[in-house]
């Protein structure tokens, strides 16, 4: 096993790392056969995606030590009606470390975030929709961006990721420094745990347009104003309002097919001093902020200094001591900061874009006692789901006043509780 391999320690009951995305199709009902037949086409092109995990003990140097693996999993991908969430890596599941369900007209795609994230997850999801689109229209769409069933694999997409020999010469750029940092449960109005998503809809060309004329960009906008809402909020509150927009790795590391988990929480602290500054302001330091934190010689640092810390954790002889560790490193990353976003850039969808009437991306972790803003891109809008940990609408209200303060249109599709797959492992 080696350091860059997915480490399922770090799931638990409480924070199982897993992933639901939705696609909302346009004005038909999900034919589950079609939408089987689809799976089975799809996973023909990523079999890496079709695994289970297993636990084995692996000696190294006469030194036994246990470990959770990946191993092939041949049993089928499952399809299954919902609204019912199966937990992944369950028999109900196949023990699969992803399945599909439907309902509606929407599908759900479940993956554990342990070993893909949404860049790595979106181009088999891509493929999934092709066939079904393909065979429910009877169509032949155009190919152009998809990965099909018989084509070979990417420069990059499987095996080692990380550069090296990049990584050993790197030199960090900037300082860090110690986070002062507000968080939501303190603010009076987390009063339960009950998870929920809230979702809506913001146009395109508007958002643009307005990122474009303030300096700024989708991410670095809902960053601003986000930040305005809570000190609306709180506007007596001394500490610094921390934003973790989630950053794709690929690009620094020279890597932009790999499909493993390649994405990290930067963390861009807003002091008191800037609250009353305009929001064309606003965008520029955040922008100033993620392009520092994300220039390519800090991502190598922080992937040589991942490497170390996970080549310790290898070390260790025992299951369960793996597991406390990674499991207070997850908790303090997802509690550390005040509200997470992320949005990767607009995804090609090419030829299937016309029938999608949205994508929401849903996921766990770092909902417990911040908000995450998640965002996709599909036709004439921007698709935004606001997950947080607890049920009160205080700031998701507060976002959408910010919104209508600047113009910016939005309509609302409704709330549910936050469900993803729970998981099961060995």
């Amino acid at each position: 096993m080696n350091y860059y391999d997915p480490m399922f320690y770090i799931a638990s009951e409480k924070m199982p790392f897993t992933i639901r995305i939705e696609v909302w199709l346009k004005e038909e009902t999900v034919d589950p056969d079609i939408l089987t037949y689809a799976i089975s086409k799809a996973i023909q092109r990523y079999p890496y995606y079709a695994i289970q995990v297993e636990k084995q003990t692996i000696t190294t140097d006469g030194e036994p030590r246990e470990e959770l693996v990946t191993v092939p999993n041949e049993r089928p991908i499952v399809v299954y009606p919902g609204p019912n969430v199966y937990p992944l890596g369950s028999p109900e599941v196949n023990y699969h470390m992803l399945a599909l369900s439907y309902y509606k007209n929407q599908i759900y795609f479940y993956a554990s975030h342990v070993f893909t994230d949404g860049s790595g997850y979106f181009p088999y999801i891509k493929t999934v929709l092709y066939y079904y689109l393909c065979k429910r229209h009877n169509v032949e769409l155009d190919s152009t961006g998809i990965r099909l069933a018989g084509e070979p694999f990417l420069a990059g997409e499987v095996g080692n990721p990380y550069p090296e020999e990049k990584m050993a010469v790197a030199e960090p750029l900037g300082k860090s420094k110690e986070l002062n940092c507000f968080r939501l449960k303190d603010g009076g109005y987390v009063t339960d745990h009950d998870a929920t998503v809230f979702r809506f809809r913001v146009n395109k060309k508007d958002m643009l347009e307005f990122s474009e004329d303030h300096d700024g960009s989708p991410w670095a906008l809902l960053s601003s104003l986000m930040v305005k809402a809570i000190w609306d909020l709180h506007p007596q509150e001394e500490k610094d309002i921390v934003s973790a927009p989630s950053f794709n790795l690929r690009p620094g590391l020279g890597n932009s097919s790999n499909y493993r988990m390649l994405c990290r929480a930067l963390k861009l602290s807003y002091p008191k001093k800037v609250k009353d500054w305009p929001i064309l302001k606003l965008c520029t330091i955040s922008r100033t902020m993620l392009a520092l934190q994300s220039h390519p010689d800090n991502v190598l640092v922080y992937a040589q200094k991942m490497r170390q810390r996970m080549e310790e954790i290898l070390a260790i002889p025992s299951l369960e001591e793996k597991k406390r560790i990674m499991g207070e490193m997850a908790l303090k990353d997802s509690i550390d900061n005040t509200f997470s976003i992320s949005y990767v850039g607009r995804i090609d969808l090419g030829s299937i874009e016309p029938y999608l009437d949205a994508i929401y991306n849903l996921t766990d972790g770092s909902t417990y006692e911040t908000a995450f803003i998640e965002v996709s891109a599909v036709n004439d809008s921007f698709d935004i789901a606001f997950l947080q940990g607890f049920s009160s609408d205080v700031y998701y209200e507060a976002l959408l006043d910010q919104l209508s303060k600047y113009g910016l249109f939005f309509k609302k599709e409704g709330s549910s509780a936050l469900t993803v797959p729970k998981i099961v492992l060995p």
